[in-house]
């Protein structure tokens, strides 16, 4: 009984082993033996030292090339406008007033995995021109060059394009959907437009999502008291942004204005 247990072992072991090695021609880059087995009616080859560089160059340079245009994509969907598609932290100009936030900025985006695994964002407040949008847009775009998502919305633009939906423009979904799946959202001059109820409940609907779903925000407003920016927009939504974005108020004077008068 046990020499036929043991016979049908020695089969099973037969039928699964691969046959032997054998040579089946030189390889044309290195001039290696190729190696194969025969097997499935035709010889299935061993690929050589320099065959597998060679696979190995191919498959990376096909990675390289699926990342550009996953990179590529992002930025066209990301809505930033062409204006602030240059904007780096290296081409901000740091004044008097700007320091603590462009270091925040800084930080931000070399930290961007563990402080966005905590929902975790930045308020930029100050006057016009004193530098808020640039440094928004220059940490979008270095996470933008990184792989990530993101999604650029003037606040302004955004309560347009809702009310738009109404008359055959993109839809609610259509307009909201991209900015809850973006790995980062910049609401840009948030405070500066009036919101109607409906567009206050949608933006209130939208930073909700956000922040219970752990997705952070750079927000940037003109309005630098928490009772101005209460006033413009609603208490529950800035109380959910004070709540997930570390706030910086830049005190620096307009950019533009300075170059004008200098």
């Amino acid at each position: 009984m046990r020499s036929s247990e043991d016979m049908e072992i020695r089969q099973k072991k037969d039928e699964y082993e691969l046959p032997p090695l054998e040579q089946t021609g030189i390889c044309p880059y290195c001039g290696a033996p190729i190696m194969g087995r025969k097997m499935f009616g035709g010889w299935v080859n061993v690929e050589c030292e320099c065959q597998r560089k060679i696979r190995e160059e191919e498959e990376r340079k096909e990675a390289e090339r699926d990342r550009w245009l996953m990179i590529e994509r992002n930025k066209r969907e990301s809505s930033i406008p062409p204006r602030q598609r240059g904007c780096t932290l290296a081409s901000f100009e740091e004044r008097e007033g700007t320091g603590k936030a462009l270091q925040a900025a800084r930080r931000y985006i070399e930290v961007f995995a563990e402080m966005s695994s905590r929902g975790e964002g930045l308020l930029f407040s100050g006057p016009t021109g004193c530098g808020k949008t640039h440094l928004a847009a220059a940490i979008g775009n270095a996470l933008l060059e990184d792989g990530r998502r993101v999604v650029f919305k003037r606040v302004t633009d955004l309560y347009y394009e809702l009310r738009g939906s109404f008359d055959g423009g993109n839809s609610e979904t259509d307009i909201i959907t991209p900015c809850r799946q973006a790995d980062l959202l910049i609401l840009d001059d948030l405070g500066a437009d009036a919101p109607t109820p409906w567009t206050r409940s949608v933006l209130q609907s939208l930073v909700d999502y956000r922040v219970n779903y752990y997705l952070p925000m750079v927000v940037t407003t003109n309005l630098r008291g928490e009772a101005a920016l209460r006033g413009a927009v609603d208490s529950r939504t800035v109380d959910r942004l004070e709540g997930c974005c570390h706030r910086f108020v830049m005190a620096a004077s307009s950019y533009r204005r300075i170059r004008h008068d200098g």
